[in-house]
């Protein structure tokens, strides 16, 4: 049988015996130039694929627009708060979070459009500013643009819950630090920085300002799916009166094209809720943190008992004037009074064990020394009181406030301040009937679950007025802002 004969190198590559030497250095010279190909075809190849990849993805953004917004922080919720699990998420709601996120998602088809908010702005409190941003989610609704938020990290904030201080200290935090995104992504920052890389351009996004002063009318007469279409992206400024731009929502209730659809659409008062609340609660999600140390004061001060909210703004964030000892002890009677009328039966339907005064103030020392300046009746029927106030700055002091937010909206009876914005909010998020201390000798139930608003004026003067739309408005013209 014939021998299979060896295949020797020389033979692989085709070259003639020579000697082993010149062999090994005409192999390695082969193998050098072989190599230098090799990595020259890659890196070309890799340079190519990036121009190819890079041209492809701008052409088809072109095409077919779409950017993908992604948060820093946390991802959108994928649940309703635990509001809504007995009165369902709304229909209106869930079709405009379907509208914003196509319209995030492709940002340069003309039927994309957004509302600009900066937050918290020129807000003197945490609870203005949400205030007015919930007013702007409605109008981003009803405009039928995408809200995508500016947390300006540059913007001073009044320091709230620092005795009579009124220094300001810059709001050194960003919107993932104190809120879950909702449904939809609504991050200025991420919205501009994506869209920028997809090769748009800064000045077709840049807000086109509206002044409240200007608009108010519009807002009530104008069709609002059409008003303002020539500009992408809109931004609402401005006061009323020389007064913060709080809460304008009224002024779009008042739209008669839209009030009776917004009613039947977000049916909040066959839900016994109101407006705001629905609106607050989808929207405005507290990161976990936030929720958890809700839990546990709940949990230490709260479980078992029926809690009479009372929240004490000492100082005016337009006056550096205090509010008088004799006003701060009207706050302590009123909840002393609403302790005792309590009656028994509900304490005993509920389980509840007894009264807990929960106090929020700005000035924990001034109202513990008032509590204690009245005597141990002051208190009434409570067997426990809890002052506390918002501290730190930047993040800690918003979380700290967002905590306490929510926590007098727990309270099962909600005393405030007159005009203050932080128990507008705390009381209107669930819907509940406030007694505000008007003066020192003088407290009222107000008619109204809504935040307080006081322009009613203007609505009534619009060259558009139908006096029917003040029923879908509420409102309580006794009580001052």
């Amino acid at each position: 049988m014939p021998s299979t004969p060896t295949v020797t190198a020389q033979d692989f590559l085709g070259h003639p015996p020579r000697r082993r030497r010149i062999c090994v250095f005409c192999c390695v010279k082969k193998w050098k130039e072989l190599a230098l190909l090799g990595i020259s075809c890659f890196a070309l190849a890799g340079a190519l694929f990036t121009v190819l990849a890079f041209t492809e993805g701008w052409v088809s953004f072109k095409d077919n627009p779409k950017i993908l917004t992604k948060s820093r922080g946390v991802s959108p919720s994928t649940t309703a708060p635990d509001f809504f699990q007995n009165i369902g998420v709304p229909q209106i709601l869930v079709g405009y979070t379907n509208k914003h996120n196509a319209m995030t998602s492709s940002p340069f088809l003309p039927a994309s459009k957004f509302v600009y908010f900066e937050c918290p702005g020129n807000a003197s409190s945490l609870a203005e500013a949400l205030l007015s941003l919930t007013s702007a989610f409605l109008f981003s609704i009803l405009t039928e643009r995408a809200l995508l938020v500016n947390w300006k990290v540059d913007n001073p904030i009044l320091q709230y819950g620092h005795g009579n201080e009124t220094d300001e200290t810059f709001a050194t935090s960003s919107l993932d630090e104190l809120f879950v995104a909702p449904d939809f992504q609504w991050s200025w920052l991420d919205f501009q920085a994506a869209y920028l890389r997809a090769g748009g351009s800064q000045l077709d996004i840049t807000p086109y300002e509206l002044d409240i002063n200007d608009i108010y009318e519009d807002m009530m007469c104008q069709d609002l799916k059409t008003w303002l279409g020539d500009h992408k992206v809109v931004s609402i400024k401005g006061s009323l009166n020389r007064t913060s731009l709080v809460y304008f929502t009224p002024f779009l209730q008042a739209n008669a094209q839209f009030s009776r659809v917004l009613s039947n659409g977000l049916s909040y008062r066959s839900a016994g809720v109101n407006l705001f609340a629905l609106l607050s609660n989808f929207l405005l999600r507290p990161v976990p943190s936030v929720i958890t140390s809700i839990s546990r004061f709940q949990e230490r001060y709260f479980k078992g008992s029926y809690v009479v909210g009372v929240e004490i703004s000492t100082t005016s964030p337009t006056s550096s004037l205090r509010m008088p000892d004799l006003e701060q002890q009207e706050f302590i009677k009123v909840a002393a009074a609403s302790s005792w009328q309590v009656p028994n039966k509900i304490l005993a339907q509920e389980n509840y064990r007894g009264v807990v005064f929960y106090i929020f103030t700005d000035n924990e020392e001034s109202v513990r020394q008032n509590v204690q300046a009245l005597g141990p009746m002051a208190l009434g029927n409570a067997g426990m009181v809890a002052i506390t106030s918002a501290q730190g700055e930047g993040t800690t002091l918003f979380l700290s406030q967002l905590q306490n937010l929510w926590l007098l909206g727990l309270s099962n009876t909600i005393i405030t301040t007159v005009g203050s914005k932080f128990g507008d909010f705390g009381h209107a998020r669930t819907s509940q009937l406030p007694t505000i201390v008007l003066n020192p000798n003088n407290a009222q139930l107000s008619t109204s679950s809504e935040p307080c608003f006081s322009e009613i004026k203007l609505i009534e003067q619009a060259s558009c007025f139908d006096p029917s739309v003040l029923s879908l408005i509420q409102f309580d013209p006794s009580i001052p802002c």
